[in-house]
């Protein structure tokens, strides 16, 4: 079956028909207005969804894969199992979403608005998040490996057990967040705020520390060792073991 079009859609939608696992990639559904609107299992790949108001929307399990969402709404969405890689989400609206176990590998996810989402378990490896706001988010065991998360707003996020290798947190907000066994392996956090961070367990070897602010000038790893971050190496602190 061919994949349909946006007066297939309107038509579905006026006669009150489910949308539930349909095809629609490629379709142009720009600036429709449909909170609450069920796209379980949805076929979206490609599709145009710019300016969209999919506030409150049920997308579990849809492919979002290379679809155009710039300045989308989706606040409170559900997208729990998604596939969106490598979609565009440049200045969406995503703070509340249940993004859960979703896969966003190559997404770009630059200035978004993700406050207070629920991405555990998520894939989002090499994605773009520069200046998203993000606090209160939960990360949970995420991978972001490779990932440009620059001047990112992080403030009370949840990133235990997340991947962060070589991602770039250059003057990311991190206060009060928790990084608890994350691995920041070859990561850089120059410049960035960690002031009231938890960071027990946490793999710092390689991590490029210059200029981060911290509540301590001297914390103590988990191996017994002090770290003084005002003479701390420019590449690395040399530990795998936790700052606490």
């Amino acid at each position: 079956m061919s994949s349909l079009h946006r007066a297939d859609f309107l038509a579905l939608l006026a006669d009150d028909q489910s949308l539930s696992g349909l095809d629609f990639s490629g379709a142009d559904l720009s600036c429709l207005s449909l909170p609450r609107v069920g796209l379980r299992d949805v076929c979206l790949v490609g599709a145009d969804l710019r300016g969209v108001d999919l506030s409150d929307a049920d997308l579990c399990g849809a492919d979002l894969s290379r679809a155009n969402l710039r300045m989308a709404r989706l606040s409170r969405a559900r997208l729990v199992g998604a596939r969106a890689t490598d979609a565009d989400f440049f200045m969406a609206t995503l703070d509340g979403i249940d993004g859960r176990l979703m896969d966003l590998t190559g997404a770009i996810l630059r200035e978004t608005v993700l406050s207070d989402a629920r991405m555990w378990g998520a894939m989002m490896r090499g994605v773009d998040l520069q200046l998203a706001i993000m606090d209160g988010i939960d990360l949970r065991g995420v991978c972001l490996l490779d990932a440009v998360m620059t001047e990112v707003q992080l403030f009370d996020a949840d990133l235990r057990h997340a991947d962060l290798g070589r991602a770039d947190l250059s003057g990311a907000d991190l206060r009060r967040s928790e990084l608890q066994q994350a691995h920041l392996d070859d990561a850089r956090l120059c410049s960035a705020n960690l002031i009231g961070a938890s960071l027990e367990g946490a793999s710092l070897q390689r991590t490029d520390v210059r200029g981060a602010r911290v509540s301590e000038p001297t914390l103590r790893g988990g191996d017994g060792q002090q770290i003084h971050f005002a003479t701390a190496p420019y590449r690395g602190l040399g530990l795998g073991a936790a700052i606490a």
